[in-house]
Order: C-alpha cells, then sequence, then structure tokens
C-alpha cells in the first residue's frame, strides 16, 4: 500500500470514528468529544474538515403497518387523501 493510500485510509477511518461517535451520543458534540478525548473544538472543526453534519430528522418506519391499520401520515405529506397539517395554511 503506498504511503497516500494510506493517509487517505487513516482519513477515512477518522471520519468514520467521529460519525459513529455523534451517533451513539445523539450528536451531541460535547460528550462525543469527550468519549473520544477530544476538547468539542477540536471535534468541531475536524468535522468541519471532514463535512460532518447533523443530519435532518425525519421519522422513520420500523414496520410496515399490519393489514386494515392506517398508514403514517406525515405532516406535509403530498397524499391526496390526507387533510393538511393543523398548523398549516
Amino acid at each position: 500500500m503506498s504511503l497516500d493510500r494510506f493517509k487517505k485510509r487513516i482519513l477515512e477511518i477518522e471520519k468514520a470514528i467521529l460519525i459513529h461517535s455523534l451517533e451513539q451520543t445523539g450528536w451531541n458534540v460535547s460528550e462525543a468529544a469527550r468519549s473520544l478525548g477530544l476538547e468539542r473544538t477540536t471535534l468541531v472543526e475536524k468535522a468541519r474538515r471532514y463535512g460532518i453534519k447533523k443530519p435532518s430528522a425525519s421519522p422513520v418506519l420500523e414496520s410496515a403497518p399490519s393489514p386494515g391499520e392506517p398508514a403514517l401520515e406525515l405532516p406535509g405529506s403530498t397524499n391526496p387523501q390526507s387533510s393538511p397539517h393543523p398548523n398549516q395554511k
């Protein structure tokens, strides 16, 4: 393995570790930094460098609805049969 490929692989591993720690702490940067033995500012800088961003919150269905059970309707969904969300005009 060439030195350049080795360095690239190390950076990929570091990025994966940062993401894993952030996910494990619910994206609590201070807690993730503490668990990695880093200063919070160091973790923030590394996340910026790697382009790591907290994913937007979106509900996920863990299983399909049972037969006869209504499907989950999300606010603002484009389902023509659904009524608008009460907070939407």
